[in-house]
């Protein structure tokens, strides 16, 4: 695996053949890996699998600390280069945020749901990954289910921006106690994962029910989880670019002491 930092660099080392692209924040744990294993097979002999670590802090709201989001190098390396990665980019902001960049403003959609609670992260998302998707100019684009919104957003900028480029979704990988993984359960302690193992299992059983987000609140408060941690569950029709996961999707965030986790699941 090569390490490259500049733009320069990065484009020295692309290949002309397909670029399989899985962008991250760093903090690379199994369900990252997963992305890679996709990745990885759609590349296949004549194509690069590129992972970039940016932790982009156009996204990160005034009530967020983004000197406290977790950074762990040399891990992240050792697992990229396990996952059979062939070249991992390590912008800076100086470069990568350029000044005269094009600033994104996320549709209505972005709105709602984590746009509710974090104003103006969707706008930061889209545009740093649209940057990015310039930058590489990749063939495929892997990201995980699990952040559904961000995925359907991407998804539609794509559609409008980068037609050629198919965005490629995975779906969300759980530990053992059926919690999604996500580079927050750091935060987590160890009595916190078992009452946040408790929101998958309220999913499942929303999922087999009439009103899926009634149930999932009341499932959850029975598991102990008060009402006022949940900042929202919802059901949501998916667009035409996205039913490839489902026509309707319950989505969901839950705040477990001061960390907030986000999941969601297709609904028959």
């Amino acid at each position: 695996m090569r390490t490259v930092h500049s733009i320069a660099e990065l484009q020295q080392s692309l290949s002309s053949s397909s670029r399989v692209f899985v962008p991250t924040m760093g903090a690379l744990h199994t369900g990252h890996a997963e992305l890679m294993r996709v990745g990885k097979t759609i590349a296949t002999d004549s194509g690069q699998l590129i992972v970039s670590i940016f932790v982009n802090p156009l996204q990160f709201g005034s009530t967020e600390d983004f000197s406290k989001y977790p950074r762990t190098g040399i891990s992240d390396r050792d697992l990229a280069a396990g996952s059979g990665v062939d070249l991992m980019w390590l912008p800076s902001s100086d470069e990568l945020l350029a000044s005269d960049m094009l600033k994104l403003k996320s549709p209505e959609f972005g709105d709602s749901l984590e746009g509710v609670h974090r104003p103006g992260h969707f706008d930061g998302m889209l545009t740093a990954v649209n940057r990015l998707f310039e930058i590489v100019n990749p063939t495929h684009a892997i990201f995980g289910v699990k952040d559904l919104q961000q995925l359907i957003l991407i998804r539609e900028m794509a559609l409008e921006r980068f037609p050629d480029l198919e965005i490629i979704a995975v779906e969300t990988v759980r530990d053992d106690f059926g919690l999604a993984l996500s580079s927050r359960n750091k935060y987590l302690s160890a009595s916190e994962i078992q009452i946040a193992a408790q929101i998958n299992k309220a999913l499942n059983v929303a999922a087999l029910t009439a009103d899926p987000a009634a149930s999932f609140v009341t499932n959850l408060e029975k598991a102990g989880i008060e009402a006022g941690a949940i900042d929202y569950a919802e059901v949501i029709s998916m667009p035409e670019s996205c039913l490839d996961l489902g026509r309707q999707r319950l989505v969901v965030a839950v705040r477990i002491g001061l960390t907030r986790l986000l999941d969601n699941i297709a609904l028959n």
